[in-house]
């Protein structure tokens, strides 16, 4: 069986993550390898694993001083804002329920209290609520009287021009989420869990209907249902991101945790039938390989080499070639005990990314969007037609950060050329 070769900064933010969720460390297991500390903390902080490794940090002091001091100061203004989130989320979803509108916190906050214990051992950025559709401008208008402004493309909307936006948003089939700001905060206000663009099918009704009521320091409020988190997460952490984060791998070992105790069996029919409905069996199997290859104890076969001035591009495939070869399965199912469970064919890609998230975001998207994302779907698109699919959604985007100016042809000749050589250039 070859070897995982992954840098030791990597490697180290891995044995963190076990660390934090109690994974013992194998007595075989080699040493902390020698590491590039600056390149330690931007791994952790485009993974947003600095408060793991802080935790990490504390056990094996494998950080100088400064930086020690630096990270601990990071994760004291994180858990400083995730505080002051929880308030002005329970601001948000007061002001709303008071109108009428139903709202159900997402992600951040919502993992933080409900998998997590409330433990501060997760970075958050955004307030993600979910409404219904037909309440959103009733919504953005509550918003407004909480001081938050609609924000398109890093801008604020002037007020005269937010009821033709609203309405081409909401209207548009291209959308499924607007933002909004106070200067300190920032909403993202969903109506659905994906755009279509993602080809998953989601039943927001069911997810209110399903919605159960919980205490989030001392205030009760409504959330989804445990499988309903559940979906929510495979549709943004597999659907969408494909667990291009490694926060996302972590996600996903307390959300286990959370079905194990609420009695509820992954590998069940219902399950894998919900799965194959929304269109993330695919990306769900994906997540589990990689949860039982990274996040279980320790493998003799998870090697770590010692690479001097690390600079892996994006298009190397040197990683393809040092992946462990796993045997199929038959049948179908999940198994989260089955270490030997078929390696996604995208494996290299996705430790590349994992590797190098801190290059140039253009073209990591569409590096991401047609090497990861698109071949993974369960439904199985022709690369004509993602390229069209893609090219609708750019387009949309353009007229949304315009408006009131029109998009016109010759921004849509551009946006198809520049796309058409982003893909040239991603596959050589």
């Amino acid at each position: 069986m070859n070897e995982f070769k992954l840098s030791p900064e990597l490697e180290i933010l891995i044995r963190a993550i076990r660390f934090v969720i109690d994974v013992h460390p194998d007595e075989n297991e080699s040493p902390i390898p020698k590491f590039d500390t600056r390149r330690l903390m931007r791994l952790a902080a485009q993974h947003r694993l600095r408060p793991i490794l802080a935790e990490y940090d504390k056990q094996y002091n494998i950080l100088d001083p400064q930086t020690r001091t630096h990270l601990e100061s990071i994760r004291s203004r994180q858990i400083q804002r995730n505080l002051k989130m929880v308030h002005v989320l329970h601001q948000v979803i007061k002001k709303l329920e008071s109108i009428g509108v139903d709202v159900l916190p997402m992600k951040g906050n919502l993992f933080i209290h409900v998998l997590y214990g409330n433990q501060q051992l997760r970075e958050t950025g955004d307030i993600d609520i979910l409404v219904p559709r037909y309440q959103l401008k009733d919504a953005v208008l509550a918003l407004e009287e909480l001081g938050f402004e609609l924000n398109v493309g890093y801008k604020i909307v002037p007020r005269e021009y937010r009821d033709g936006l609203l309405k081409m948003m909401i209207d548009s089939p291209h959308q499924s989420e607007l933002k909004l700001d106070d200067g300190t905060f920032h909403i993202d206000l969903h109506w659905k869990l994906a755009q279509p663009y993602y080809g998953l099918q989601t039943r927001e009704d069911e997810i209110f209907q399903q919605a159960e009521s919980t205490t989030m320091h001392n205030r009760e409020i409504k959330v989804p249902c445990t499988l309903d988190i559940f979906w929510m997460m495979m549709v943004h952490h597999g659907g969408k991101e494909h667990w291009k984060n490694l926060r996302h791998l972590v996600d996903f070992h307390f959300m286990l945790k959370m079905l194990k105790s609420d009695g509820m069996d992954i590998n069940s029919p219902k399950i894998n039938q919900t799965a194959g409905q929304i269109g993330v069996q695919t990306t769900l199997n994906d997540g589990i390989w990689l949860y039982n290859r990274f996040l279980t104890p320790v493998d003799k076969n998870l090697a770590v080499i010692q690479v001097q001035n690390f600079d892996l591009s994006l298009h190397d495939e040197r990683l393809a070639e040092t992946m462990v070869q796993m045997p199929e399965l038959n049948g179908g199912g999940v198994d989260l005990l089955n270490k030997n469970r078929s390696k996604p064919p995208h494996i290299s890609r996705l430790i590349q990314m994992w590797e190098g998230l801190t290059q140039g975001t253009a073209r990591l998207q569409l590096y991401f969007n047609y090497f990861i994302r698109f071949p993974r779907r369960d439904r199985n698109f022709s690369i004509p037609t993602l390229f069209w699919i893609d090219m609708q959604m750019r387009i949309e985007n353009g007229r949304i950060q315009l408006y009131p100016n029109e998009f016109g042809i010759t921004q849509i000749i551009r946006k198809a050329i520049y796309l058409v050589v982003k893909i040239i250039r991603g596959k050589n």
